[in-house]
């Protein structure tokens, strides 16, 4: 009575057309005459069919070895003991059957699709990526890939990366090395680790070639130096790398204040790589009149990504007025949402006060009172007290004290 342990074999999957089960005696006891053998049945299956290839007895042993296993075949054992007078055990006292172990002598067939890389430049890192295509393995699938990395520099080819990389579709190379092209191919292997022959290898992939060094960039200020210009446009120009992008456009004041409205300047690039950048020096003074002088920043990006920034020398853009102090707007109707902008240059960080009174001298709203930086500032009084409440209509005093430079200037409230 009592079963023997399950059968095991050698894993789930099978190369060799020999596969040998194990077993132990488990729970089967005879205490007349002990345990004299074992009866073993193996089957075969392959879809829904199911067929014995082998039912006998194996004497007193504890494996057994099948020869000639077909390919595709999924293989199963089971037994049960006999005793010493060669009595079997009933068939309830079969052991359960083995899980099973599936021949795949026959490596996949098939390409995988061709790797694609992310675009013709890099910096050091590549991704490649890739599809299973045509590959195919009826018996245990698709169970990884062999890939293959290969760097070309002008006529020289060499290998540097020969290895599996596992079930996956995709492998990123790290510390790629400057003006080294680089190529992949892959092919699979089963669910047995069987690779496919070598007609099964994918195409190459077009290659893509690494940059780490971002591009030169020489910016060539106006032909008129840094000499006076007035009301018109002034172009500067500059040069970079074949290929190369414009990225960011930059202008400041001689403090280093961005300039921000883009409508105050026009910038191009060639594919040749040469740049030119125009500014309407009559719109900054429409929207930056305190600025006479200003900087041009330029960034470009190469075609790997690589960025590189540089910056012109200051250009004067109109003669300084000596004017620190101004208002926009200073007529205007506060029931409408409209605003008086006041605009202000600092020469030195320093503490300032912008205050506004009526024209009796009566304190209304507090603008500023604080340390500020060096620079070009802006605020906006929309006619509210300090109470948050509409201003009558009438004449309004705003007066800015910053250091030793003290101003004031009307504007006008009407509703």
């Amino acid at each position: 009575t009592g079963k023997p342990s399950t059968p095991v074999d050698t894993g789930t999957y099978s190369t060799a057309t020999t596969i040998t089960f194990s077993w132990s005696k488990g729970a089967a006891t005879d205490t007349e005459t002990g345990i004299g053998g074992y009866r073993l049945q193996v089957k075969a299956i392959k879809g829904t069919t199911t067929e014995t290839i082998f039912d006998g007895d194996v004497g007193n042993t504890v494996s057994y070895t099948t020869l000639n296993a077909t390919n595709s075949l999924t293989y199963y054992a089971r037994v049960k003991a006999r005793n010493g007078c060669g009595v079997e055990a009933e068939d309830a006292y079969w052991s359960n059957w083995s899980d099973g172990i599936t021949v795949d002598a026959t490596p996949p067939t098939g390409k995988p699709s061709t790797p694609v890389d992310t675009g013709t430049y890099s910096t050091a890192t590549i991704t490649f990526s890739w599809s299973k295509g045509a590959v195919t393995d009826t018996e245990t699938g698709i169970g990884g890939y062999r890939l293959q990395i290969k760097a070309v520099k002008g006529t020289t080819t060499e290998t540097i990366f020969d290895v599996n990389v596992g079930n996956t579709l995709s492998y990123t190379k790290v510390n790629a090395t400057h003006s080294l092209t680089y190529h992949i191919r892959v092919k699979a292997k089963n669910g047995f680790g069987i690779e496919a022959e070598d007609a099964y290898w994918s195409d190459w992939s077009d290659g893509i070639t690494v940059d780490t060094i971002p591009p030169q960039l020489e910016i060539i200020n106006p032909s008129a130096g840094n000499s006076e210009v007035k009301n018109g446009k002034v172009t500067l120009s500059g040069k970079t790398e074949e290929g190369a992008v414009l990225s960011k456009i930059t202008i400041r004041d001689r403090n280093g204040n961005i300039l921000s409205n883009e409508k105050i300047y026009t910038a191009t690039i060639d594919a040749g790589g040469t740049i030119s950048v125009t500014i309407d020096t009559a719109e900054i003074a429409r929207n930056y009149p305190l600025s006479s002088q200003i900087e041009i920043e330029i960034t470009v990006r190469d075609r790997a990504g690589n960025l590189v920034t540089s910056r012109s020398s200051l250009i004067n853009i109109a003669a300084p007025t000596g004017e620190r102090f101004t208002l926009y707007n200073n007529l205007f109707d506060p029931t409408k949402n409209e605003g008086v902008v006041v605009k202000y240059e600092l020469t030195e960080n320093t503490e300032v006060s912008i205050n506004i009174y009526d024209f009796r001298g009566n304190l209304i709203k507090t603008l500023v009172d604080g340390y500020q930086l060096a620079g070009i500032h802006t605020k906006i009084w929309h006619g509210k007290n300090d109470d948050r409440v509409i201003v009558a209509s009438g004449i309004y005093l705003i007066q800015i004290k910053a250091g030793g430079f003290k101003e004031t200037k009307k504007v006008a409230v009407v509703e």
